[in-house]
């Protein structure tokens, strides 16, 4: 367990790697960081579902997220983010194959989004429309 003080105008949090950051860590840091705008849990195996939840209802004006093998979530944790954060431009999901069509068509619907990182999902066939303009068709081996 850390120690945070109130740091309320803090708007980016990097945590990189930090293996003993859990969603006990995330409850402390949603409520003493409450307008994060970047946030990096890249590397942050023990975070589950239930710091994405809180995520979700705490950053509802998110812009970046990197979840880079965080290995513990799944669909609902992420889709959860991706419905209530849906001002994201930024999602990395580098080495995470566990999600299913279901969280890849929530991408889909995220209007800002500019960076995605999709390397090491699994095989995936998604078309995307941006801006209701044009339509990408990404797959990924």
């Amino acid at each position: 367990m850390f120690t945070l003080l109130n740091m309320t105008c803090v708007s980016n949090c990097w945590t990189c790697c930090c293996l003993r950051l859990t969603d006990s860590s995330i409850v402390h840091i949603t409520k003493n960081c409450r307008h994060i705008v970047d946030l990096n849990l890249s590397g942050c195996k023990n975070i589950s579902d239930k710091g994405m939840r809180l995520i979700a209802n705490s950053y509802p004006g998110l812009k970046k997220l990197n979840i880079t093998r965080c290995v513990k979530l799944t669909d609902d944790g992420l889709k959860e983010v991706l419905q209530k954060c849906s001002s994201l431009e930024s999602l990395n999901l580098y080495a995470l194959s566990s999600f299913t069509d279901k969280v890849y068509k929530e991408i889909g619907l995220l209007s800002n989004l500019t960076f995605l990182d999709l390397c090491g999902a699994q095989v995936i066939i998604i078309i995307f429309k941006l801006n209701s303009q044009a339509i990408f068709l990404f797959i990924i081996y």
